[in-house]
């Protein structure tokens, strides 16, 4: 018993898969660029610790560039 396909139905399944590709590579490709912006450092001035002593001892860093500053380094994009 031999089985016929019709051209139409093997070019609405070969549309349908490639679709299917598409759609998850996307999709994958925007997962993998959103998680190299949350793992990068983002530093935040902590405007409430005006000290150095008091910025180092809480793990912080001290900076002196333009004005006194202590950041944090660890700050999440996320948050």
């Amino acid at each position: 018993m031999q089985v016929k396909t019709h051209p139409l139905n093997v070019t609405v399944l070969t549309v349908l898969v490639l679709a299917g590709f598409i759609g998850i590579a996307s999709i994958l490709l925007a997962l993998v660029s959103s998680s190299s912006l949350y793992s990068s450092t983002h530093p935040v001035v902590i405007p409430w610790i005006g000290e150095q002593h008091r910025c180092e001892t809480s793990g912080r860093t001290w900076r002196e560039e333009s004005e006194e500053e202590c950041l944090d380094y660890e700050h999440s994009a996320e948050f």
